[in-house]
Parts: structure tokens; sequence; C-alpha cells
């Protein structure tokens, strides 16, 4: 059973308060400026309207933003009594303006996302609504990429909803946990849920209300219909697919059986690797993989298989470092990396993220000593010069004398070695080092792999 103490733990790891760190004003700031400039002398020169009044919005807003995985969001509510220009009109030329002058934009389904100075910014271009009466006030039209039309919002209201409704944290869980387990899961989709199914049903316990949470989307979201709040013919459970909801719906099933259902980003185990082709490798003494982004693992007769974009590294583990070894250890990492590996573009509700381009997967030899006479360097560079690109290693660990990252440039090899007393938190550091730059793995494309089964 999960309690507040784990779950307040994870809120106090994600919550940043809707706070933009002074890096985030300082964009948020310039990009409202360049904006409102260029919208004053493209639209409105020569008269009061129409015009522009740029608004933070979404999670920052609402105060349900997550460390690290929240964008920034920019409204931009264009007031134009005099229909000058659609809606339409209005996105497409500030995605175009944008894309102009040389930023990293991509169209959405209601917003436009922008790279800008290493922040995530979704700019959300709305036509305020004609009205004169006070509860049509902050109603706003934006426009669907994904249905090609207009829909009515108010996002005020949505604000409003989730500042009032008292279980901000409870749709914080929800939304690091959609994140850690990379699920397509509306934000506002997750809010309207929680809001309507936690008005009647509220434990009035953080830890109760979010297992209450996954057990009624686990049951019901793949046939609960919810409406945007601010619009009734707006379904929010339209968006997704019945796939996807699946999918969410098995996840939350499963997250109920586990104490702690913040999945493990590196995952470790001695094991086989196979590719698309039906290729095998030998068996790798230690294998660091992924869960969350290519997460095909199986057992066949007790030994573990997991699939080649799923690898960050691989490790041969002997008790002595000499030439035998340091030449077995290479073949065998060359196994893994002449296997055929995937990368497949990830689909959001909100876009496609293209493939990744593959990693150098990292290879080293871990051993408790050697008969080489101290210092080892020159004897290593030997031994490691002339190996092939899939055959060099990266990592070497002698735990009685020293230990080495290797650096191969063209036909020159460095050797980066540390103290004798250094030796594990050196390996250690650099592997995390090697972890970071590479990032995330590849996601897997699945069908190259049901290619390979008849029944598919």
């Amino acid at each position: 059973m999960m309690d507040c103490t784990y779950v307040n733990k994870i809120i106090t790891k994600y919550d940043n308060n809707g706070q933009l760190n002074l890096n985030e004003k300082t964009i948020y700031s310039n990009l409202s400026q360049i904006l409102n400039n260029w919208f004053n002398n493209s639209f409105n020169r020569y008269s009061y309207y129409p015009k522009l009044n740029i608004q933070q919005s979404g999670s920052r807003a609402k105060s349900t933003a997550i460390k690290g995985k929240s964008d920034i969001d920019m409204f931009l509510s264009i007031e134009d009594p005099n229909n000058a220009n659609t809606l339409k009109q209005y996105y497409d030329s500030i995605y175009n303006f944008l894309k102009s002058n040389g930023y990293s934009v991509r169209k959405q389904n209601v917003s436009i996302g922008v790279k800008y100075n290493g922040c995530d910014i979704d700019v959300v271009p709305a036509k305020k609504v004609n009205s004169m009466s006070y509860q049509r006030y902050n109603d706003h039209y934006l426009w669907s990429n994904k249905h090609q039309c207009r829909m009515l919002t108010n996002i005020q209201k949505h604000i409003d909803l989730v500042q009032q409704s008292g279980i901000r944290k409870e749709i914080m869980l929800l939304k690091v946990w959609r994140e850690n387990h990379k699920l397509d899961f509306p934000s506002i989709y997750i809010e309207q849920l929680c809001v309507e199914e936690l008005k009647r049903h509220n434990q009035y316990n953080l830890a109760d209300n979010f297992m209450h949470m996954l057990q009624y989307i686990a049951d019901n979201i793949e046939n609960k219909r919810i409406v945007d709040s601010s619009n009734c013919n707006n379904i929010i459970s339209d968006s997704l697919t019945s796939a996807e909801k699946k999918r969410i719906s098995n996840q939350a099933r499963d997250s109920l059986g586990q104490k702690y259902w913040e999945p493990k980003r590196y995952m470790v185990d001695k094991a086989f690797i196979i590719d698309s082709d039906g290729n095998v490798s030998d068996q790798i003494d230690i294998v660091i993989y992924d869960q969350q982004y290519s997460p095909i693992v199986f057992k066949q007769n007790g030994a573990l298989y997991i699939t080649a974009e799923s690898v960050y590294a691989v490790f041969e583990v002997k008790q002595e470092l000499n030439k035998a070894n340091i030449e077995y250890a290479s073949e065998k990492i060359a196994s893994v990396r002449k296997l055929r590996r995937t990368s497949a573009p990830i689909t959001y509700s909100t876009g496609v993220k293209p493939a990744k381009p593959l990693h150098k997967i990292i290879g080293g030899i871990l051993t408790t000593h050697t008969s080489w006479n101290s210092p080892i360097d020159s004897v290593l560079n030997l031994h490691l010069k002339g190996l092939e690109s899939n055959y060099t290693i990266d990592l070497i660990c002698c735990l009685k004398d020293s230990s080495f990252c290797v650096e191969y440039l063209e036909d020159k090899i460095t050797l980066h070695k540390n103290t004798k007393d250094e030796v594990l938190i050196y390996v250690f550091l650099e592997l995390l080092l090697m972890l970071q730059k590479i990032g995330t793995v590849p996601a897997i494309d699945l069908l190259q792999y049901a290619k390979a089964i008849d029944s598919i």
C-alpha cells in the first residue's frame, strides 16, 4: 500500500510551484516583446484593433508544473472585433514569422512549439470571442490543427478550476506518473478527470486519493466521456484513441500493485542482446539498459533477452587484466555493437518527435588485478591499439592497480588514468558522464520486430 510519506517525497522532488527561474523569466520577457512588436507592426499599425495581450497559462499558471517536464505556456489573446483576420490566419502568421526568423518551431494541436535559448515554449494563439456578456468575457477560440477547425475554450476558467479545486498535488502526482511511464495523456484530461471524480469521492488523504484515481482510471478511462468545463461541445476524451486509452488503463492497473511506481531509468542485468533481424549477441556479464523508451525484455529457459535499442553499456567481468581477457572482452562488446538497432519517431497528441540518432554503446572490462608491472599504461595502449570501432573498450577497471577512460581519436589512443585509491569512484563517475551524454536510448521500432513474427 502506498503511503503519504512516499507521495509527499514525489511532490517535493518535482514541485516548482509554478515559478519561472531567472533564465526562463528573461526568455519569456524577450519573446513576448518580440511577438508584441511584430504583431503591432503587422496588424494594427494604423488602428487600435486588432490588439494582442500575452499572458502566462498552462501548468505554470495553475501551479501544477513539474520540474524538468513542463513547458512554458504563452497565451496570445487576440482581440479583433472587426474580424480583420481569421484565427487560422493569425496562427499561420505567427508560425511563419517565428520560422522565418530562425526559431526552431513545430505546429502542434492548438499551440506552436518553440525552442528558444534552451527553453521549450508553447505559444498558443487565441482569438477572443466578441461578446459584451460578462460570463463570456474570457472565452476564446483556439485553432485545432488536428481537426482543422476552431474550438471554444476559456483558459481562465481552466486555471480557476484547478487552483480552487484543492487537489493540486493529486493532479501533479498523476502528471509525474504520466511522464515517468511515457503516456500520451493531456494535462487538461487529467485535470478534468481528477476534479470530477474527487469532488464526489475525496478521501482527504493524498496517497489514498492518488490510489483512488489510479483505480478509477484503470476501470473507467476507456469508456468515460470527459467534457471541457468551459465548452460542452469540446469532448476532451475524444482527443485520445482507443489504443491510447487502453495503454493508460493497463499502466494504471499495473501501478496499483506497486508500492513505488517511479520506474528505474537504468536497469542492470546479465543478458543476451537481440535485434529485429533475429541476431543474438554473446551473453554479457553486465548490461546497463533502459526500461522506458525501449522496454521489451523477456526470459527464456532462465536467460534474459534484451533488445539492442535498450542498451546503454555492456561490461565483461574477469579476474585478471591481461591480453587474452582484453581480446575476449572486445569480442563480447563487438557482438552487441554489430546488432542492428532501430529508431522510431514518437507520436504525442501535440506532435511527432523525430527518430533519435543512434548512440555508441559503451563497452568496458572490470577486473581485480593484473600481472603486468606498474605503470601499465604503455602495455595497455599496445593491446588497445588497432582495435576496430566495434571492438573498442571505453572503460577499464583493475581494482588493485588503476582504472582508465579510453579516448579514441583517429589512430591515436589517449588513456585518462586515475590513482589506485580512486579506482571505483573514477569508473563510476566516468560512466555517469558517458550516460549523461547519451541522454536516452532510441524508441524501438516495433514494426521491425513484428516482421519477424509470422502471425503479425
